[in-house]
């Protein structure tokens, strides 16, 4: 709602907040909304490596699924970003998300 500005004042800041929030709470919408805001640099520093990490996470998160909304859209947005990264970036957006996930799990 912040981010759209629907029903309230439009505040990125306060949009970015709740989806770190939701994410770091293993909510795949607010990875996937997180990694938005990286991909496009939408006040929040532009990073494809971030988005990439945001959406591996959320793509793990959604494997096992019924919401097939989410599964597709995290997958969808994956193949989106690696469009515009190296081999390299990508190699380090999966480790990063493996070293989240894992650190998560354990």
């Amino acid at each position: 709602m912040y981010d759209g500005g629907l029903g309230v004042q439009q505040n990125k800041k306060k949009a970015i907040a709740l989806y770190k929030e939701a994410a770091n709470l293993n909510e795949p919408s607010g990875m996937i909304n997180l990694a938005e805001m990286y991909r496009t640099g939408d006040n929040i520093e532009q990073s494809n490596i971030k988005a990439f990490m945001w959406l591996d996470i959320a793509r793990f998160y959604t494997q096992n699924t019924k919401d097939m909304r989410a599964k597709w859209a995290a997958r969808g947005a994956l193949d989106k970003v690696k469009e515009n990264m190296s081999v390299d970036e990508i190699n380090e957006g999966k480790k990063l998300s493996k070293d989240w996930i894992n650190q998560i799990r354990f």
